[in-house]
């Protein structure tokens, strides 16, 4: 491998390119949602009130959110590891990566 990522291989040459997902197919866009704690136990934070919620573990299962207010979410029935929260807004699907701990 070069410097410049490219694999020389006699007269066969590869180029290793970085895929970057934007997160704009199929209705996900980028947002200035913010959750926070990204890592928690208990409870996470949305920056804004969104229309609804869904939680997906990384072996594919879709959880309903529970809500604790209109900001809030509780995360404390999970078991440990990381997640997808779902967010739908104004139409909008928002994808934001969050662990859950114990």
């Amino acid at each position: 491998i070069n410097w410049d990522g490219k694999i020389n291989k006699g007269i066969f040459d590869f180029e290793i390119r970085k895929v970057i997902n934007t997160g704009t197919e199929r209705g996900y866009r980028p947002s200035n949602i913010t959750i926070y704690p990204a890592i928690t136990a208990d409870f996470i934070h949305l920056s804004e009130k969104i229309e609804g919620a869904e939680i997906m573990s990384f072996d594919g299962k879709i959880v309903p959110a529970k809500y604790a207010n209109e900001n809030t979410l509780d995360v404390s029935f999970l078991q440990k590891g990381p997640y997808i929260l779902k967010i739908n807004l104004k139409g909008h699907h928002y994808l934001k990566k969050f662990i859950k701990t114990e």
